[in-house]
């Protein structure tokens, strides 16, 4: 894991850590303060679920980024726990991801031609976009939709 993805489960991890998932730090997100520690933050529909770790979204609403088309590809990274989250095809999500460095593209076997983002596997609960976690987003984020490709 390079540096700077490690500095954002830390800051992370200032937001809440869930009690019963302690042992396994289990980290909940507080969305409005891990805005800044993200390379994209975007809102989209699950396509494509890839055995819980090449997850395929199509983006409507983009607060933090810039990614390359509609369809962004982020991977999961990490082994699940106990307390990790699958995520279902067709429903909504809010996803906070860094851009993967070489090395964590080398370790996870990610191939360098394609952009690729990382996030941490959800625990506890499923990032789900709901009216509240948008409105929250809103407030401190101006939102814009993804590029037409």
């Amino acid at each position: 894991m390079n540096a700077d993805f490690g500095m954002l489960l830390l800051l992370v991890a200032l937001a809440r850590v869930s009690p019963a998932a302690a042992s396994e730090m289990c980290l909940q997100v507080d969305y409005s303060m891990s805005l800044p520690y993200a390379d994209l933050v975007f809102a989209g529909t699950l396509l494509k679920n890839e055995a819980d770790v090449r997850l395929t979204f199509q983006a409507d609403r983009i607060w933090k980024g810039s990614p390359p088309s509609r369809q962004i590809v982020v991977y999961e990274l990490g082994m699940p726990s106990a307390e990790s989250v699958g995520l279902p095809q067709g429903q909504r999500y809010v996803i906070f991801a860094k851009v993967l460095s070489p090395e964590d593209r080398d370790r996870d076997g990610i191939s360098a031609d394609e952009t690729a983002f990382g996030m941490r596997r959800p625990c506890g609960r499923a990032p789900i976009a709901t009216p509240t976690v948008i409105a929250q987003l809103d407030k401190v984020a101006k939102p814009r939709k993804p590029p037409d490709r």
